[in-house]
C-alpha cells in the first residue's frame, strides 16, 4: 500500500495466505528461513492495493523495499497505476471540503484491517471488509480530469521521516498514551515505538483542541483507552513544532479522522 514516487512499497499482499506482510518481516523470513520464503512467499508477493501486480523484495546494506515486478501492470483503479500522480496539499484540502467524512474513516479501518493480531471486532458497522477502498481522487484541471492518490505512511518508531507539506493517512502498531485536559487541548494522544511489548521512544502527538465542535465526541470515544499497544490510523497533516527539541504533532480536526483498537498480546 505504501508507495513512493520511485515505486517502492513497505508491504505486500501474500495471495496464497490472504494476508499482508511488511518488508521487515519478509526480510527476516528470507534471512532466517530461506526455504520457507522461497516456497511460501517469493512467488506470492502482490500489490497490497490492486492485488494484481507482482512485487519483488529488494534489500541490502542501504536498501529495504518491495518494488513492482518488471513489466507487471497495476489495475487501472489502483493508486499505483502509471497514470495516477501524488496529490499535493491544495488538492487534498479541496477533496476534504467535499468528501464524506465517513468515507475517510472507512479507509482508516480498511488500513487497520491489514494488521494482524486483532483483539476485537471493529465497532464501525459502516465499514465493510469486502468493500473496495480506493485512495484515488479525481481533480478537474483545465477541463481535464486528473487522477491523483492521497499518500499513506506506516509509522513504526522515532526514526520515521515525516513530510510536513502534505496530508496523509497514517497507521501503525504502537504504544498509545492519553493525556486528558491539558491547558490548550482536551485530549493529547502520545504515540511511542514498541519493542518486545514495551514502550520505547516518542514518535508524535495527536492533538484534539478544546475549540473543535467534535472534541467531546472524540474524548468520549477515547474514554476507555488505557496506556498500551494499539493499532491506530489517522488522517491529517504532520507539523514540526518549534519546541526545543522540536516534536511532531498532528491535529485531529474531525471525529472520523481517527480509528483505534487494541491488539492481542
Amino acid at each position: 500500500m505504501i508507495v513512493k514516487q520511485n515505486n517502492h512499497f513497505e508491504e505486500a499482499y501474500i495471495n496464497n495466505k490472504d494476508c499482508y506482510e511488511n518488508v521487515d518481516n519478509l526480510i527476516k523470513i528470507c534471512l532466517n528461513k530461506r526455504a520457507l520464503y522461497e516456497s511460501d512467499y517469493a512467488e506470492y508477493l502482490f500489490c497490497p492495493d490492486c492485488k494484481k501486480a507482482r512485487l519483488l523484495l529488494a534489500f541490502g546494506k542501504e536498501k529495504k523495499y518491495l518494488r513492482t515486478f518488471k513489466d507487471d501492470i497495476h489495475e487501472k483503479n489502483c493508486q499505483h497505476s502509471t497514470d495516477v500522480n501524488k496529490a499535493n496539499l491544495k488538492q487534498i484540502n479541496d477533496y476534504i471540503k467535499n468528501a464524506n467524512p465517513q468515507d475517510i474513516e472507512n479507509k482508516l479501518w480498511h488500513l487497520l484491517s491489514r494488521f494482524k493480531k486483532v483483539k476485537i471486532e471493529e465497532k464501525n458497522m459502516n465499514w465493510n471488509k469486502t468493500q473496495n477502498q480506493t485512495f484515488i481522487i479525481n481533480n478537474e484541471t483545465n477541463n481535464k480530469n486528473i487522477r491523483l492518490y492521497i499518500p499513506q505512511q506506516i509509522i513504526k518508531n522515532d526514526k520515521n521521516i515525516f513530510d510536513y507539506n502534505i496530508i496523509k493517512y497514517y497507521r501503525g502498531e504502537i504504544w498509545v498514551e492519553i493525556e486528558r485536559k491539558s491547558v490548550r487541548y482536551d485530549v493529547i494522544i502520545k504515540l511511542y515505538s514498541v519493542n518486545e511489548n514495551k514502550k520505547q521512544n516518542f514518535i508524535c502527538s495527536l492533538l484534539i483542541s478544546k475549540n473543535d465542535s467534535n472534541t467531546s465526541v472524540i474524548a468520549n470515544e477515547l474514554s476507555n483507552i488505557t496506556d498500551g499497544i494499539y493499532q491506530i490510523a489517522f488522517f491529517g497533516q504532520m507539523i514540526h513544532s518549534k519546541h526545543n527539541p522540536p516534536i511532531n504533532n498532528l491535529r485531529i480536526t474531525n471525529k472520523h479522522f481517527i480509528a483505534i483498537r487494541p491488539i492481542s498480546q
